[in-house]
């Protein structure tokens, strides 16, 4: 692993690139910010130059080689959605540096400022909820791409193959064999693809005092992702927080309410999945399809992170739920 005066020696080797025009600092401070203790999950550092107290860069280093690749991912994403990655008051960090020292990559990034996103964050008259999906909106249009219905029917049966190598029992079996009609019948429609952040919770969205929101964590963003995924994420994650929601059955609780209620949060998700239907464009008979889609794909990224039956995830449940309901979501208010 880099240790922290190999950090400072990279920073100044490289200041050409970092640096804002000042001289290289003569010294660099760290603070440690990497939350959870997940053998997946990166160091981040904040680095600060001499006695400042306003970090210069974020530092992005891996506890393992096997991590390296992730590093890289993340780099080239933000590169590829730069152009477009700003909109409104959302903001996203400024790749600046990414290389390997010794087989161990690290990746240097702009600062975003701002505290993790809070259930006072979400309260009427939701301006932060209407400026995400503004921004996911523009981050549609400025990316999108019509696939053929082959490709998009392809994509949709290696998730579903995918899945079954995991189903074990007969009620896993038969929620897969509910999914598969929903799924199949995006086959026939023309779904515009979308650059996709595939990690929009609350704990990757900072705001700050001035109403700025920053989104980090782009390692598993793709091009020509599904609309609507990073929505659903969002909304039902916020839902968790805004019930305050613990355990697995008060979540589930509060994805029915979210998805489904007419109070509370509800009303502002409907909200959200409107503005985002309408922004895009798409038909409103598509979104329970997407939803059974989005929550198997995370299922699957679960099953495979966490070495667990489909069951055991909370976003199988949530499959079960949209398909019990007949993947009837809907944006009317």
């Amino acid at each position: 692993m880099i240790s922290t005066e190999q950090v400072s020696d990279l920073l100044v080797r490289h200041w050409d690139v970092l640096g804002d025009g000042r001289p290289a600092p003569s010294r660099f401070s760290y603070l440690l910010i990497t939350k959870g203790s997940e053998p997946g999950s990166k160091l981040v550092l904040l680095a600060f130059a001499s006695r400042e107290s306003t970090p210069r860069l974020a530092i992005k280093l891996p506890r393992s080689k096997a991590q390296n690749a992730s590093l890289e991912a993340e780099y080239q994403n933000l590169r590829t959605v730069a152009p477009f990655a700003t909109h409104g008051p959302v903001v996203t960090p400024t790749p600046l540096l990414c290389r390997a020292e010794d087989g161990w990559v690290w990746l240097a990034e702009s600062v975003v400022d701002g505290s993790e996103l809070g259930p006072a964050d979400l309260s009427p008259p939701r301006p932060v909820v209407d400026s995400v999906v503004d921004w996911l909106v523009h981050l549609g249009h400025s990316t999108l791409e019509l696939r053929s219905t082959s490709a998009g029917a392809a994509e949709l049966r290696e998730l579903l193959a995918c899945a079954e190598r995991y189903v074990t029992g007969g009620d896993e079996r038969r929620v897969l064999d509910r999914a598969t009609e929903p799924l199949l019948m995006l086959d026939s429609q023309p779904l515009p693809r979308v650059f996709e952040q595939r990690d929009m919770g609350p704990w990757n969205l900072l705001v700050s005092r001035d109403g700025r929101i920053g989104v980090l964590d782009w390692e598993s963003s793709c091009a020509g992702g599904y609309p609507v995924w990073d929505l659903f994420y969002f909304l039902a994650h916020c839902g968790f927080m805004v019930d305050r929601s613990a355990d697995p059955r008060e979540r589930m609780q509060s994805f029915e309410q979210t998805f489904w209620g007419r109070h509370g949060f509800a009303r502002t998700a409907r909200a959200a999945l409107r503005r985002y239907v309408r922004g895009l464009g798409l038909r409103e008979e598509w979104l329970g399809a997407l939803a059974a889609a989005c929550w198997l794909h995370h299922t699957l990224s679960e099953v495979r992170r966490l070495d667990i039956r489909p069951s055991e995830s909370l976003f199988w449940h949530m499959l079960t739920v949209t398909l019990d309901r007949d993947c009837a979501l809907s944006c009317r208010a």
